[in-house]
Order: C-alpha cells, then structure tokens, then sequence
C-alpha cells in the first residue's frame, strides 16, 4: 500500500500510527471489555447455586433506594447475566441430551447422559458432588474469560475450594473415589 501513495503523503505516513487512529489497533481494550485481573468467588456457586445469587440479589434490588441508580444497574446486571449462564448450561444439556439420542457407543452416550444431568443441575444449583463443583468452575471461567476478552481471570485456589468436594466424594458419599480422580487428574498433567 505504500508504494501506491503519493510523495507528499508518504513523507507523512506512519502505519502504526494511523492503525491507532483508525481503530485496527486498540491498546484500550480495558475500555470496551472486562479486563480480568481478578478471582471470581466460585465457593458461592458451589454453595447457592446461580439461582441463589439471583435471589440474593433480587431481594438486594428491591430493598436499594431508588436514587442509587448505580447499585440499582449493578445488581440488574449481575442477574442477568447469571440468568445468561443458567441458560447456556441449559442449552448445553439439551445438546448433549440429543447427541446422547443419536449415539451408538453406549459408553459415549453414557458420557453424554452424564452430561446433560450435570449441566442440567449446575451451576444453576449449588454442586453436591466433585464433579458438578468442578463444571460448575469450568463453566463460570469460561463464561467470564469470553466476557473479559480471554484474559486475567484466575482460576483461584482449587485446591482449597475443590477439596470438601473431593474429599466427600473420595469418603463414599459421593461419587466413587476413582471417578472423582479421573476428574482430578487433568490438573497434574
């Protein structure tokens, strides 16, 4: 392109400077986005559940003034979006449950039927077992990671947050221990 400019224009051009100028390059992207740099509190959906958060913050909604218009947009905000969330958890069981229809492995539609169970349960309600705590994290991290521009959003300790739920399934009161390891061990590799 620079060779079809005139003389008087190239003395001129800079093509960093007008990809700034003309928006193909953003260095202000915390501007139009979410730019990370935080831990979401993940214990509080393994504990309520997204439904317990939009009716905590429901009830937050109808007791805040109504001149306190920014706390008012904040907690409509918060239950939408974990209305969305619920929503494409929905829709995920609902494909895996068709893809489950179609199967003709039956350990591969077992997987699916899995699927569709725990995403049909969580992270909508709060997580009973190691499994349903671990996609309830993998699906609020990757929801907020697409929101926040796929960056700078921590995962936060698993270890401590995870644990009560590996514990219990380990102990027998959940899933079997060895399933509960298989989930597990995709962090050590």
């Amino acid at each position: 392109m620079e060779t079809i400019l005139p003389e008087n224009i190239k003395e001129k051009w800079d093509p960093i400077e007008m990809s700034f100028n003309n928006g193909v390059i953003q260095a202000s992207s915390h501007m139009t986005c979410g730019d990370g740099h935080f831990t979401p509190d993940y214990e509080s959906v393994f504990r309520i559940g997204l439904l317990g958060r939009v009716k905590e913050a429901e009830e937050e909604f109808a007791r805040t003034p109504i001149y306190e218009v920014g706390k008012l947009n904040q907690l409509k905000a918060m239950i939408i979006a974990d209305k969305a969330v619920i929503k494409l958890f929905e829709r995920y069981a609902e494909l895996a449950r068709k893809m489950a229809a179609k199967e003709l492995d039956y350990e591969r539609k077992a997987q699916l039927e899995k699927i569709a169970e725990v995403c049909s349960h969580v992270p909508k309600n709060p997580a009973k077992t190691f499994h349903e705590a671990l996609q309830s994290l993998w699906g609020v991290f990757l929801c907020l990671y697409y929101e926040s521009n796929g960056h700078s959003i921590s995962l936060g300790r698993l270890d401590q947050i995870l644990y009560p739920y590996y514990k219990r399934d380990v102990s027998g009161s959940g899933e079997s221990g060895s399933r509960s390891h298989g989930f597990s061990s995709w962090s050590h590799s």
